[in-house]
């Protein structure tokens, strides 16, 4: 069997004074399935489980007014990220197609930098990244966002070699 593939749905017990019906009175009486679209499930927290595992690996509750996961890999709780709290702006970290105008510059044959305008008028930046080079293989960069044209985030990366090959890169952002 695939891992969700069968639905089941909690009974509820409501009084009349919540809601229920004169069938649901009395405690264990005639549960009825809950609505979908009207009724919401009261808990501290979720356990979620695979088809062979059961324990409390992976996590969701309310923390403070935030919701929260936890896993093997975030140990601790952490918000989870919602459109509400996603950032607006065009950010560093996604690739978003833009309508803009790039220009390139190049500095003895390897590409140096590269801004984005809002249009060819260059009145207004909304990224701009600096590339800098040693013995021909790139070795810094830095990536900075702008909104309305004032700077508001900036990453920089170190980039390692060994024998050419690329073995690490270190982002910081700020």
């Amino acid at each position: 069997m695939a891992i969700g593939s069968e639905r089941v749905q909690p009974a509820k017990y409501e009084s009349t004074a919540e809601g229920g019906k004169d069938a649901d009175a009395g405690v264990y009486k005639n549960p009825t399935k809950i609505d979908p679209q009207e009724d919401a499930i009261e808990s501290a927290g979720i356990y979620l489980q695979d088809a062979t595992v059961r324990d409390e690996n992976v996590y969701l509750a309310r923390i403070a007014g935030e919701s929260v996961s936890r896993d093997t890999i975030d140990t601790t709780p952490s918000p989870i990220q919602t459109t509400a709290k996603h950032k607006n702006l065009d950010t560093l970290l996604h690739a978003i197609a833009e309508n803009n105008f790039a220009e390139l510059t190049f500095t003895e044959g390897e590409l140096t930098n590269v801004t984005t305008y809002t249009s060819a008028a260059k009145t207004e930046k909304i990224r701009e990244d600096d590339l800098v080079y040693s013995d021909g293989d790139l070795s810094t960069y830095t990536s900075k966002q702008y909104s309305g044209g004032i700077l508001v985030e900036t990453i920089s990366g170190n980039l390692s070699y060994t024998a050419g090959d690329l073995v690490s890169v270190t982002e910081t952002t700020s």
